[in-house]
């Protein structure tokens, strides 16, 4: 059975690479060979020899390391080796190559090209790694010190989609838990709210996809996401911001591993201070505009590493969720609000550390909007802190998610009695596994029927929830 999967798998891998073909940095030519610091700039430190670090017996690590790489295709997943290189010569399909901190991986697919060989890769758990393994690490983190890494071809990033039309009825009692149909011409113009954003300190790295302009930026003191929708001048027009604070930023992580077995782990983030969000949108056409929005910016920000002998890399990704319902033309919405955050966010074994969450810019005053209809979304982010071994879109070891949603309702202009509502739910989600890219995960199952496996240890934990209305009469209740 076992035989007969990989068959199939390769074959639907073959038909997937002839139709897409194997870029390397945007070229389907095999780069020069890299010098040491040139290599582990691009790819990441190569497999280190450690008496405490037991590889499994599958596993093919590369002596030459990332200098024996070439190139890589847009997506991440095939890898183009030196065919001389020491050790490529051991590899075959079900073994797992190791040749740095990214380019590792399961063998799905060899090609011969030329000189080189294109290496197909799926994504393997830390289990399938090592056998034997103490992976420790208590380091701080200068912001200035992380560096933006981007997924160049990463199909499905973004899903920007019309959802049901709602009728007015549910709309004015629900309308931040949906949305609606459609996208066409809108006459709304928004401006981005950049006061909560330290711009003269920042950097940041863009991306555009789709209808969307994203951002990935960090200053002295922040690390955050911000996007732009405009769809071609008409359509629902979108700017949003979100980012988390940080001072002295410190990552602690315990993982230990023992006859293929990962024991009780830690995971702890520390420095986090805050959280700051910001949203504004407009519909010029009310119900025909509304969307549902699910993205991760395939931008990430990391710090190569070192842990008990295993290459690594320090990531943080970020998504983002968005959903509106508009029931009027020309309505627009907005609001803005920030949190203070006090303690370490991870896990310690099967108890998540969680940090309180105290209002420092209230939500419900934020609230502002000009409509004859009631307008309403919903708006989450999420901040996923790992340390990561393995294919940069799909990468093994201890995880924690920072996941806020906030809901804003706006009530008419034309109503006796403008109501306004929100709500906030925040959770934390830590565990030891794949950190995987949704369109990756989706690929996999779909293209190449591989399953990919959740955190073995996932937990979740409710930080803050709380509603709000004003003004405090029983017409406003949610």
């Amino acid at each position: 059975m076992r035989r007969r999967l990989r068959s199939l798998v390769t074959a639907v891998v073959a038909a997937s690479i002839a139709a897409t073909g194997c870029t390397s940095g945007g070229s389907t030519s095999p780069g020069p060979a890299l010098s040491e610091a040139e290599a582990v700039s691009a790819y990441g430190y190569g497999p280190i020899k450690d008496p405490d670090t037991t590889y499994h017996p599958d596993v093919v690590a590369l002596p030459d390391g990332p200098r024996a790489i070439r190139g890589v295709s847009a997506d991440r997943m095939v890898w183009i080796l030196d065919g001389g290189a020491k050790g490529v010569a051991d590899l075959a399909r079900g073994k797992v190559l190791f040749a740095s901190s990214d380019a590792l991986g399961r063998v799905l697919r060899m090609e011969r090209r030329g000189a080189n060989v294109a290496v197909t890769l799926a994504p393997v758990a830390l289990t399938e790694v090592v056998s034997e393994a103490h992976l420790s690490l208590d380091q701080r983190v200068g912001l200035d010190a992380l560096e933006f890494r981007e997924v160049p071809d990463l199909p499905g990033a973004i899903l920007d989609t019309p959802t049901d039309t709602l009728n007015s009825k549910q709309t004015a009692t629900g309308a931040a838990a949906h949305a609606v149909a459609g996208a066409r011409r809108s006459r709304i113009e928004l401006v981005a709210d950049r006061s909560l954003v330290q711009a003269a300190d920042a950097v940041e790295r863009s991306k555009k996809v789709g209808n969307w302009m994203l951002t990935a930026f960090r200053g002295p003191e922040t690390i955050g996401i911000r996007g732009e929708r405009t769809a071609g001048g008409g359509g629902l027009k979108v700017n949003f911001e979100a980012h988390v604070e940080a001072r002295e930023l410190r990552v602690k992580a315990d993982v230990p591993i023992t006859r293929g077995v990962v024991g009780t782990s830690h995971f702890q983030v520390d420095g986090i201070t805050g959280l700051a969000v910001s949203i504004s949108a407009g519909a010029g056409n009310g119900l025909s505009d509304n969307r549902s929005v699910k993205l991760e910016l395939p931008v990430t920000l990391t710090q190569r590493v070192i842990i008990g002998g295993l290459p690594a890399t320090l990531t943080q990704k970020l998504k983002f969720l968005l959903r509106t319902a508009f029931t009027a033309k020309n309505g627009n919405l907005s609001a803005s609000a920030s949190w203070a955050l006090d303690g370490p966010l991870g896990f310690d074994g099967t108890t998540l550390t969680t940090p309180t969450m105290t209002e420092r810019d209230s939500l419900i005053e934020s609230i502002a909007g000009v409509s004859v209809g009631v307008n309403g979304l919903v708006y989450g982010v999420a901040f996923e802190f790992g340390l990561l071994v393995g294919l940069p879109v799909a990468g093994a070891g201890p995880v924690a998610s920072f996941i806020t949603s906030i809901g804003i309702t706006n009530g008419s202009d034309l109503g006796i009695v403008k109501c306004r509502q929100s709500s906030l739910t925040s959770n934390l989600t830590g565990g030891v596994g794949l950190s995987v890219y949704d369109p990756v995960k989706q690929a996999l199952k779909r293209l190449w029927g591989i399953d990919v496996p959740a955190q073995k240890t996932l937990i979740t934990k409710t930080i803050l929830q709380e509603s709000w209305y004003d003004p405090k009469i029983v017409a406003c209740r949610p």
